[in-house]
This record gives C-alpha cells, sequence and structure tokens, in this order.
C-alpha cells in the first residue's frame, strides 16, 4: 500500500512528465509553424498563400499557441508543488522540474515574439529599413545619389516600372508583386505562386498589366504557360494563358484599348480593348522585348529590330549578333540596345568581341561601349538625353562563368546615345535587375537579392 507521501512523489512526476511533454508537442508544433514564418517574411511577404498551405500553418499556430496556454500554468504548478516534495524525491525531481520549467520558458517566448512579428507583418504588409544617402560622380557634372531600402521577405526582384512619384511596381519569382504607394513598398496579393512575374506595362495608375511565366523557368520547356495580368486600381485578376517554348515575357502597353505581348516563337498578342488574341505577321520570329514611346510608335525586339508605325511592324534589316534583349528609345529618335550576357561574332575565321549596348539610328547599329561580357538588366531615359543603365559582370561567352546572376554589378550613364564618364558599383553583392524613374530626376533600381535603391540624379548647372 501506497503512503500518502509516494502518491505525492508519484504526482509531482506526472508533473514534470507533462510539463515535458508539452513543451515537445508544442515544438513539433512548431515545426509547422516555422515554415509559414519562412513563407512570410522571406519568399512572399504577405501575399496570398495557397489556401490548403495556409490551413495546415494556421492549425499549427493553435496547437502552439494552446501548448503555451498549457505550458504556463503547468510550470506555476510545479513551481510551487516543487516545495511539498519529500527529501528522498526532492533531488530527482528538481532536475525534471528544472528541465520543464527551462524549456518552458523558452518556447513560450519564442512563440509570443513570432505571433508578434507576424502581426506587424499582417497590419503593416511587410517591413523595411531604409539606409542613409551616398553619394557618387559618374562625370565632374553629373552624379548620383542614392540610398538602400531593404524590404523585409522580398527576394529575386525582377523589373521595375514607376508610373508616377508615389506609384509603382516591382516583380519577381515565385508571383511576387509589389506596389509602391506613397511612401512604401507593400505586397500584393492575387498572382499564381508559381508564375514568374517578367514585364509590367502600364496605361496609368488603375490600369497596369503584367507578363510572365509558368512552369521550369531555368529552361525552354514545351510545358510552359505565359500569363497575363491586370491591375484595375483594387485587385488583380488572371486574364489569360497560353501554351508556350520559351521561358521570356514582355508586354507593352500602346493605349487603353491597344496592348502587345509575346512570348513563344510566333505568338505575338494584340489587345484590342476587350480581349487578347494572336496577331499575324511574324511568322516564327520570337519577340523578346517590346517597348512603345506612344500610341503610334514601337519597338520589337527579336533577331531584328522592328519599327512599329501605322498599325503594322517592320524589320529593320539589321544583323543583330550576340543576344540583345532590351530596347530603349532615346529623345533624338535613336534607340539602345542592351544585350543579355557576352556577345561575340565569328566572321572570317576571327572572333569579334562585341559591346553590351548598341545604338541604332537611320537603319544603322552602332557599338557604343557599355560592359565587355556583361549583362544589361535594365534601362532607362533621365532628363536632357541621359540614360541610367545598369547590369553586371559575365565571364568569357559560353564558359561556365558566362551567366551573370550574382556577380558584381554596376550603374552606367548614357548621354545622346553615347555612354560617358566612370561606371558607379552597384552596392549589394547581388546584381541589378531594373531601373525606372519616376520623375525627371528620381527613381528606383532593382536588385536580385530583394533590396531596392532609391536615387536621384545630380546635374550641375
Amino acid at each position: 500500500m501506497k503512503t500518502p507521501s509516494s502518491k505525492r512523489d508519484a504526482g509531482w512526476y506526472g508533473v514534470a512528465a507533462l510539463v515535458s511533454g508539452v513543451c515537445v508537442f508544442g515544438l513539433l508544433g512548431l515545426n509547422r509553424l516555422l515554415g509559414f514564418y519562412y513563407v512570410v517574411l522571406h519568399t512572399r511577404l504577405s501575399q496570398a498563400v495557397d489556401w490548403n498551405v495556409k490551413f495546415l500553418n494556421v492549425t499549427s499556430l493553435v496547437l502552439s499557441a494552446l501548448a503555451v496556454l498549457a505550458v504556463i500554468p503547468t510550470i506555476v504548478f510545479a513551481i510551487i508543488g516543487r516545495k511539498r516534495l519529500t527529501p528522498a524525491s526532492k533531488a530527482h525531481d528538481r532536475i525534471n522540474l528544472k528541465v520543464g520549467l527551462i524549456l518552458g520558458i523558452v518556447y513560450s517566448s519564442f512563440v509570443v515574439v513570432m505571433i508578434l512579428i507576424f502581426l506587424a507583418i499582417s497590419v503593416f504588409g511587410g517591413m523595411t529599413r531604409t539606409k542613409g544617402w551616398k553619394t557618387r560622380n559618374f562625370t565632374d557634372t553629373v552624379g548620383i545619389e542614392y540610398r538602400e531600402v531593404q524590404l523585409a521577405g522580398a527576394a529575386n526582384l525582377g523589373q521595375v516600372l514607376m508610373i508616377s512619384p508615389g506609384n509603382g511596381w516591382v516583380v519577381g519569382s515565385d508571383g511576387q508583386m509589389l506596389q509602391y504607394s506613397g511612401d512604401k513598398w507593400r505586397a500584393v496579393k492575387g498572382a499564381p505562386r508559381d508564375v514568374d512575374i517578367q514585364s509590367i506595362s502600364a496605361v496609368d495608375e488603375n490600369d497596369v498589366w503584367f507578363a510572365g511565366i509558368e512552369g521550369e523557368i531555368a529552361r525552354n520547356s514545351p510545358e510552359l504557360q505565359f500569363w497575363i495580368l491586370h491591375y484595375d486600381g483594387k485587385k488583380i485578376t488572371k486574364v489569360g494563358s497560353w501554351a508556350v517554348d520559351k521561358n521570356v515575357a514582355t508586354i507593352a502597353m500602346a493605349g487603353k484599348n491597344d496592348g502587345w505581348a509575346a512570348c513563344s516563337s510566333g505568338l505575338l498578342l494584340h489587345y484590342d480593348g476587350s480581349k487578347w488574341d494572336p496577331a499575324p505577321g511574324i511568322g516564327e520570329e520570337w519577340m523578346k522585348y517590346l517597348v512603345f514611346e506612344n500610341a503610334n510608335k514601337g519597338w520589337g525586339l527579336g533577331g531584328d529590330l522592328y519599327a512599329y508605325t501605322d498599325s503594322e511592324w517592320t524589320p529593320q534589316g539589321l544583323e543583330l549578333f550576340g543576344n540583345y534583349n532590351k530596347v530603349l528609345p532615346m529623345n533624338d529618335g535613336s534607340v539602345l540596345l542592351g544585350a543579355h550576357i557576352g556577345m561575340s561574332v565569328t566572321r572570317g575565321g576571327e572572333t569579334q568581341q562585341l559591346s553590351s549596348v548598341a545604338r541604332v539610328k537611320n537603319g544603322s547599329m552602332q557599338q557604343v561601349g557599355g560592359f565587355e561580357n556583361k549583362y544589361i538588366s535594365g534601362m532607362a531615359r533621365g532628363p536632357d538625353g541621359l540614360a541610367i543603365l545598369v547590369g553586371c559582370e559575365g565571364g568569357e561567352p559560353g564558359s561556365a562563368e558566362d551567366m551573370p546572376f550574382d556577380k558584381p554589378g554596376k550603374i552606367m550613364l548614357y548621354r545622346d546615345g553615347q555612354k560617358v564618364g566612370q561606371d558607379i558599383d552597384f552596392p549589394f553583392d547581388k546584381d541589378p535587375r531594373g531601373v525606372s524613374f519616376d520623375s525627371a530626376d528620381h527613381g528606383w533600381i532593382s536588385s536580385g537579392e530583394g533590396t531596392m535603391i532609391e536615387f536621384r540624379l545630380l546635374i550641375a548647372e
């Protein structure tokens, strides 16, 4: 027959076991909870998560919260009851109770902090951290003032498009879409998680179009899907998708009822104000980049440069060597072409290295410097014939080091189609991806690591 003392000892052994068990239970639920916070904090900010994943992780959050509620009274009960243990069992149970107490306090504190972080993100739509302004000079008369704006959770950003000083967009992989409204970048819900958003074009702040690729974008595949999405000032809607065989998407709006989009070989889509339909006229040509200066003048880039006038696309008859994939119309009627990775051409058995930027005017093309064996990822026109180009280094064309990503970046200045001054080192380890002006001398640069650069051009009078 058990004495009261032995019953009491057994009871306190049970208390210690309960404390430890509750902590283990909570830690198991925490595994799913941490996965949810990783999605929210590191990859997608406060964007929509698939509902089945959200349900599982919210369930884990509830279970973890219940574990905390169970741990706290158990700890209190154990502390009070510890004084009533018999001398014979006190030494052994002291160890159990201390372990349970420490685990309970650590776990409870951690979950409370994580819940507070999650609530802050839900309320404020993502945390940003802004560093101080720095100044560098391209020339004696033109410089740039910039600062870093770190977006919590953003990663692998791509094109940025500023519509006005208080409104703009930046997009990226995994369906990332962030809108600049007033003074802060915020994640916007609506894009499919597995769509790589690559291109933006806007008629105005309440009429914005996006194009992206769904599927394995690291290689061309017959299973890829080309997506077009639209923002109407309130929400993102999925307009349509098409099966394609290329992994680069582009879209450009000429007006509210006139737009163009392209991706796969021979696929050129036209928007007439109500729907997107395939447009004939370019055969099997693959358009890699589209841009419009106004409703009646645009440019398309494929194996040739195409000019859009009088509702027709006309090839310019240029021999485009290398891998050009960016077009920037300039004020003087010329266009700058930017290249993807290093370029070379072989003539008569000799290989000629080409620069990564070319200028086209009146049907002729001229090499105008830029990086050697470099990647031009963004081009934007500024005031007084100036243009900002961003890109990064690469290796020898065709080599294992040829890929430009995660390489040191550069910011370049062009005036009237010619490179001027010195390059400025990009202030991040990863490469710049896009650049856009929102006024005559102010704009933004996006980066592969999810950090934005806000900049101002400094032009001496």
